[in-house]
């Protein structure tokens, strides 16, 4: 069930003042656009092979579960005085928007450690895929993965012939796969797609699933239109 239609029910005239003046009005008001954004944003993050742009509404979402921490010590302190469950309910969403949040940020990371010299091959495009810390991140680990593979080479390997020796930088060049096949659903009607490179364009109706190339359809992930299931 999504997080607003759990929270629509409740009366805030039932809470006590202090709850509503700490941002609970608030949430309900605005919370809804963006936990169908995060929702969105983790889902394509995690069904697509590539590494994709940097979410920046990432400190909204903290600021939300902020508050939803804020209200829960508040209904603790208050006890009775508020309506039953609500108390529950603010707990189990501030846990859920959590996971959803670092699970994002996880996969991001996996995926970073994966193509991190690909990434940084790229001085501009690719690099602005990450925010700060994550392109800190990356350099970093390429820099540590480059030094212990030295290491090895010259501690371990020391006086093998070097054709038994070169260093093979295919894992460090990992590319994402565009050709793998996803799951992905327009949600809006969008006019000549390519569905496959033998096949001619076609309209695809808004709400409509399909299994296809990510190559296929990274534009219209790219620009909302269409998300990954």
């Amino acid at each position: 069930m999504d997080a607003p239609e759990q929270l629509k029910d409740v009366d805030v005239g039932s809470l006590p003042m202090s709850l509503s003046s700490q941002g609970f009005l608030q949430f309900k008001n605005d919370t809804s656009e963006l936990y169908r954004s995060l929702l969105v944003k983790w889902r394509n993050e995690t069904g697509s092979p590539e590494l994709l742009q940097y979410w920046d509404k990432i400190d909204e979402v903290k600021r939300i579960v902020t508050q939803f921490e804020d209200l829960v010590i508040d209904s603790e302190a208050l006890g009775s005085t508020l309506p039953f469950g609500v108390d529950v309910l603010f707990k189990c969403e501030a846990e859920r928007m959590k996971y959803m949040l670092l699970e994002y940020l996880r996969i991001r990371l996996a995926k970073i450690e994966t193509f991190s010299g690909w990434l940084l091959e790229d001085a501009t495009e690719r690099r602005s895929l990450m925010s700060p810390a994550e392109l800190m991140f990356c350099v970093k680990f390429e820099a540590m993965q480059r030094q212990l593979t030295a290491s090895v080479v010259d501690d371990v390997l020391e006086g093998l012939p070097a054709a038994l020796i070169s260093h093979d930088t295919a894992r460090s060049k990992q590319q994402p796969n565009s050709a793998t096949h996803i799951f992905a659903q327009f949600t809006e009607t969008v006019h000549d797609v390519t569905l496959d490179p033998a096949m001619e364009s076609t309209t695809i109706e808004a709400g409509e699933l399909y299994v296809i190339p990510y190559s296929s359809v990274k534009q219209y992930i790219d620009e909302g239109k269409a998300v990954i299931v």
